[in-house]
């Protein structure tokens, strides 16, 4: 490849961050504090809150369904640092200290990155383009970096990423720690940085054995693909598999969407196009991340179509979530950093921004042609020969103008659908407010960015000393994290009431009894500390056991009557709660006929109760706490055969 002297020039050494002024600093703490709010515990936020009551109140949730076969919580030590927060601080106060602390690495990470890439001149709305974006990397929408709650990744996502950048810069005894920090509280997401850190570090070596290498590759896919019992390779059955196609279909490639693999496939193909106008240790990093990211599909694809059980449990797709975070960046310093005759090759990269944003959109699934679109025009745009004509300049013009309106227009048109929808729950102006945060910051938030530095010259901020300005980047960040919280006053008193507890109900529920709670798993688990009965919330944990599969599946089907949404192990199937049929007393007694319940929560009062009812803060209705042993001993003499008290 010919030499790239502009590269040299405009893109820092890796052992050299650019200098960043004291002004800037505190541009860019303002900037990552307003795109990242804390959003409650939420989502995967309630599994790892789980997992810290598993620590804070073992001789409770050791037994509860999440756990008792397996789970996450074997294989880090995140869980056991949670519980442990929990004890000193509380489980609301645990979990927004933690996710601040979090907030804080991720800020000092994606700044370091940032002062390496990107050349001086754009530094801050490249910064702004990075932080605004939703770096989702899985299926339908689930996993994004940077989380706007507290989980393992949290922590490991910037340790992971860190420890790449100190493998890159030389410093292999601090990247090699970061890594191994990493590994300990995530296993499973510090794997591609690991692996993309010992290829750039042992690159001399596996440039020489390459041959070597790759017929122990084959012989590995051979032993994994091949009818070798001898091996001790587990599979997963035709009806566990079946059920993880329903509750996981992030976990099974078969059920993903054209928009899902183009989610996944543009980071990776930008990369690659970055790595062939790169040179040097640059070069290297675009390519072993890209190389990386294309190595998790792979295996993926390869888990599907073998069943192999921990091909699916270890879930490779995840090895491209440094691909979705570090490929806008790398294609704004390289796009930035080209001469000034590349000007195709300049606007196809800048366009990557908006095309990734393109691909964020959950509602409209039909965008996934433009970027599709898109990663085709790269080819030919960045091209050392058609990418300098002049009908080459216009193609590139017409794709960037394309991409960026279509990214505006979608945004748009999902605020307009969210107006006019008939949910409320898609009605709430805080929903509105993030997600135009999400679609359309991107667009906006460069341009207010570059006031930031006039500011802080008219105010004198700009000559304060450099100390100053990480002391106030911290404590804007720290401040923002534990203030900033971008939801509506209901969800607020959810969290209240978690940090309350709900005493007149734990005081009649024993601490091996188990609890139904439609729609609220995380209740039962974080408000009234006890085993959940049956729940969409557990599914998750049906990747890691096949007995922990079968007992949700069994148990969401004996109590469909009354549970809701949570009857269906379908993922994608989710009914509205004002749509569903209101059970019946004879429903009741159907669900409470299961061995191993003793408490059904509903919000219509269908039988004696156990304690006053709880005013639900996000529905304005009241729940009723329903005592099994109340409706009747001849309820539990109903025939179940083939079940099994948990």
């Amino acid at each position: 490849m010919p030499a790239m002297p502009h590269l040299q020039r405009n893109i820092a050494p890796l052992g050299a961050p650019r200098p960043i002024g004291p002004s800037t600093w505190l541009a860019l703490a303002g900037l990552w504090a307003f795109t990242h709010p804390w959003s409650g515990i939420h989502h995967d936020g309630i599994l790892y809150a789980a997992q810290a009551m598993l620590h804070h109140l073992p001789e409770v949730f050791r037994g509860d369904l999440f756990f008792a076969y397996g789970s996450q919580d074997d294989y880090t030590v995140f869980g056991r640092a949670y519980g442990a927060a929990v004890d000193a601080f509380g489980l609301t106060g645990a979990s927004r200290l933690g996710w601040a602390v979090a907030q804080l690495l991720w800020f000092g990470v994606a700044v370091a990155w940032i002062a390496r890439v990107v050349p001086a001149g754009v530094l801050v709305p490249a910064a702004a383009a990075v932080f605004a974006l939703p770096a989702f990397y899985s299926s339908d929408l689930v996993l994004r970096v940077a989380e706007p709650f507290l989980t393992a990744r949290s922590f490991a996502e910037p340790l992971a990423a860190g420890g790449l950048l100190a493998c890159l810069a030389g410093a292999r005894a601090a990247g090699g720690a970061l890594l191994l920090a990493a590994a300990a509280i995530h296993p499973i997401m510090a794997a591609p940085a690991v692996l993309a850190g010992a290829l750039i570090t042992f690159e001399p070596f596996w440039r020489r054995h390459w041959k070597l290498l790759l017929a122990l590759g084959i012989a590995a896919l051979a032993a994994v693909c091949g009818p070798f019992p001898g091996l001790g390779i587990a599979r997963v059955d035709e009806a566990w598999y079946g059920l993880l196609r329903r509750c996981s279909p992030i976990v099974t490639p078969d059920e993903w969407r054209p928009l899902d693999w183009v989610r996944m496939l543009v980071p990776l193909v930008v990369l690659h196009r970055c790595a062939r106008l790169s040179e040097g240790r640059w070069a290297l990093a675009w390519r072993v991340i890209a190389a990386c990211g294309a190595l998790g599909l792979a295996l993926t694809v390869l888990a599907a179509l073998s069943r192999w059980e921990l091909g699916l449990q270890v879930q490779f797709w995840r090895f491209g979530w440094i691909a979705a975070w570090v490929a806008p960046l790398a294609a704004i310093g390289t796009a930035a950093a080209l001469p000034g005759e590349r000007v195709a090759a300049r606007l196809a990269l800048f366009a990557a921004v908006p095309a990734i944003v393109l691909t964020s959109h959950p509602w409209l699934e039909l965008l996934w042609m433009m970027p599709a679109v898109y990663l085709v025009s790269l080819f030919p745009l960045l091209s050392d020969d058609a990418g300098r004509t002049p009908r080459a300049h216009r193609l590139a013009f017409a794709v960037l103008s394309l991409i960026a309106v279509a990214a505006v227009a979608a945004a748009v048109l999902v605020q307009l659908a969210l107006e006019a929808g008939r949910d409320p729950d898609l009605t709430l102006p805080g929903l509105r407010f993030a997600l135009a945060r999400e679609h359309l910051g991107w667009a906006v938030l460069p341009a207010l960015v570059l006031a930031a530095p006039i500011v802080a010259r008219r105010t004198g901020a700009a000559t304060r000393p450099q100390a100053l300005a990480w002391s106030g980047a911290i404590v804007i960040v720290m401040l923002a994290a534990l203030a900033f919280d971008g939801r509506g006053p209901a969800p607020r008193e959810v969290d209240r009431m978690l940090a309350m507890g709900q005493p007149k109900w734990s005081e009649v529920i024993g601490k091996s009894q188990t609890v139904l709670w439609p729609e609220h798993a995380q209740h039962v688990w974080l408000a009234l500390n006890r085993r959940v009965y049956a729940s969409r919330t557990q599914l998750p944990g049906a990747v890691f056991s096949r007995e922990s599969a079968m007992q949700v599946s069994r148990r969401m089907a004996g109590v469909a009557a009354v549970a809701g949404s949570d009857a269906s192990p379908d993922f994608r199937h989710f009914v509205p709660r004002d749509s569903l049929p209101v059970p019946s007393r004879a429903d009741l007694d159907a669900a409470c006929a299961q061995p191993g319940l003793d408490f059904v929560v509903l919000s219509v009062e269908l039988g004696p109760l156990a304690a006053p009812p709880f005013r639900d803060l996000e529905t304005g209705k009241d729940h009723y706490l329903h005592r099994c042993a109340d409706l009747g001993s001849e309820v539990k003499s109903l025939p179940n055969p083939g079940r099994k008290a948990s």
